[in-house]
């Protein structure tokens, strides 16, 4: 009896093993394969991938920066190179509206905010896209849904343009949201796609009194609009306005003066109209001169 008794045993014994290496993988998985796991689900997606440069978009989220935290756009970019690079934001476009688009990146336990971040060689790097709340809020924007940027691609060493990206898309959400836009306002200026719209005194703004010029741009060039003088109650003085508007969008812009003024009566303006070449950072042909526009505000701050 003793023999059958110890076969019972041992077999009892292997049948527990293997019932035991059966559940294994059940068992929680370290923090280091849920790390990895959490990697692998980041919704992220390639905006360019030329010269040797990759740029992904990795999902939005909230980002720390100098004035606290508020929903940002994470994204990494990874250059292939042996050379540094410097890429910054040459364009940028949210909801129709030209509005400044600005990294936030974390380096050593600070966050810099800036236009540009350094791409070091054969490096990945990491950064954040943040929309400008105040830019935003002027063009009753609250929710971003789709960002247009292109960015401009430096050797810092030799100070050196590389390339400027074709225009890349980030759509913050599937939701079906429809923008806004508030065109009410004397039109200035409305021919070939061209609209300029002035939009009386920005409520927003604190100290002397300022005026909104809102430019909508249909037509297929890159666009500047100036104010190029000016009188406030006789008086003439140097308007502060410049607006560049890239093809297929609009802007609103602040028109200050050099000398702040707290009470308006009358005010008279004159603009001019050129195409703009982004890429060189200058002027070119005249589409419009002395475009003038003049009434009565009565605004007081």
């Amino acid at each position: 009896m003793k023999p059958k008794l110890a076969i019972v045993l041992i077999a009892s014994l292997l049948l527990t093993c293997c019932a035991c290496a059966k559940k294994a993988p059940e068992e929680p998985s370290t923090a280091a394969d849920v790390s990895a796991a959490a990697d692998v689900q980041i919704d992220s997606s390639i905006l360019y991938n030329a010269n040797d440069l990759v740029i992904r978009y990795l999902g939005k989220g909230v980002a720390p920066n100098a004035e606290g935290a508020e929903e940002s756009y994470r994204v990494s970019i990874e250059n292939k190179t042996e050379n540094d690079a410097d890429v910054s934001i040459f364009t940028s476009i949210v909801n129709g509206f030209t509005i400044e688009v600005t990294f936030n990146t974390e380096i050593d336990d600070m966050v810099e905010t800036a236009r540009t971040v350094s791409a070091p060689a054969g490096q990945t790097i990491e950064s954040w896209l943040t929309v400008n709340q105040y830019m935003a809020g002027r063009c009753g924007l609250t929710v971003p849904q789709e960002i247009v940027l292109r960015f401009d691609v430096r050797d810092p060493d030799a100070q050196k343009r590389l390339f400027i990206t074709e225009p890349v898309e980030i759509r913050t959400t599937d939701e079906a949201l429809q923008q806004a836009y508030n065109e009410a306002g004397d039109v200035v200026y409305d021919k070939d796609g061209i609209r300029l719209i002035f939009q009386g005194v920005d409520k927003e703004q604190r100290g002397g009194v300022m005026f909104l010029m809102q430019v909508i741009n249909t037509s297929d060039r890159d666009i500047c609009v100036n104010a190029i003088s000016g009188t406030v109650d006789g008086a003439v003085l140097e308007p502060w306005y410049a607006s560049y508007v890239p093809a297929g969008s609009r802007s609103i812009e602040t028109l200050g003066f050099s000398t702040e003024f707290h009470s308006v009566g009358t005010l008279a303006l004159t603009f001019s109209i050129s195409a703009y070449d982004f890429a060189a950072e200058k002027p070119g042909e005249k589409i419009a001169e002395n475009v003038t526009w003049s009434g009565t505000v009565n605004a007081e701050n």
